[in-house]
């Protein structure tokens, strides 16, 4: 079996294991529980072991795939040696740490102390994992970074997203408020330089931020409005 073949593998495991959790509650679906949950446990050993893989992105993924099988309530035993795992890899500063903070939030355990590392793309993937919602620190880093360019290893759509459903829309007046100043000036259709209105916007009285789409996050507000 080949690298590429065997880490697909992995991520099929990961995958079914991810479906499995969706559709947990579709009345749909429950035919297939049983079966899909019983695969997954079987599945589970064989995925562990790939964990001592020589190859750093095997290792990976195959934590991602634990991360998505220990959701499995049958398996709940296994979260915590996982989570530990994840910490000793997190402790050392190779480009797999930032995969290692997100899965550590995935997990549901506590990143706080990320919050304050000294890698800034480590403070903002600290900042987006579901366990920092609620964390003013968390919030006031997310909210500063679309009017910058994000650091390596992060995207501004996944801030985007982090802003719309985990911070929330009634944050983004916040956001418009650290974003820097618009330029004075006509403006080009959808512009993706930060401060510079959308196309057919109107002169507002907090500046804009670009969205991943070249959009503006002022104009997602307009059609998401806080309820």
């Amino acid at each position: 079996m080949g690298a590429e073949v065997g880490e697909e593998l992995i991520d099929f495991l990961g995958a079914v294991a991810a479906a499995t959790a969706q559709i947990r509650d579709l009345a749909f679906f429950a035919p297939l529980l049983p079966a899909l949950e019983v695969s997954i446990i079987e599945a589970h050993p064989v995925v562990v072991t790939l964990l001592d893989a020589p190859a750093p992105q095997v290792r990976l993924r195959a934590a991602a795939a634990a991360v998505e099988q220990v959701r499995l309530p049958q398996l709940a035993a296994e979260r915590r040696p996982l989570a530990a795992r994840l910490r000793r890899w997190s402790a050392h500063q190779t480009p797999q740490r930032l995969q290692c903070v997100t899965l550590l939030g995935e997990l549901g355990e506590q990143v706080h102390y990320f919050l304050t590392d000294a890698d800034p793309a480590v403070r903002i993937r600290a900042a987006l994992t579901p366990a920092s919602r609620g964390d003013n620190r968390a919030t006031d880093i997310i909210v500063a970074t679309p009017g910058k360019a994000p650091p390596a290893g992060v995207h501004l759509s996944e801030l985007v997203e982090a802003v719309a459903v985990a911070v929330g829309v009634e944050s983004f007046e916040h956001i418009a408020e650290a974003a820097p100043p618009s330029p004075a000036g006509p403006t080009g259709p959808a512009s993706t330089t930060p401060g510079v209105p959308c196309r057919g916007s109107t002169p507002q009285k907090t500046p804009m931020v670009p969205s991943a789409e070249g959009g503006c996050l002022t104009a997602l507000w307009r059609r998401h409005p806080a309820p």
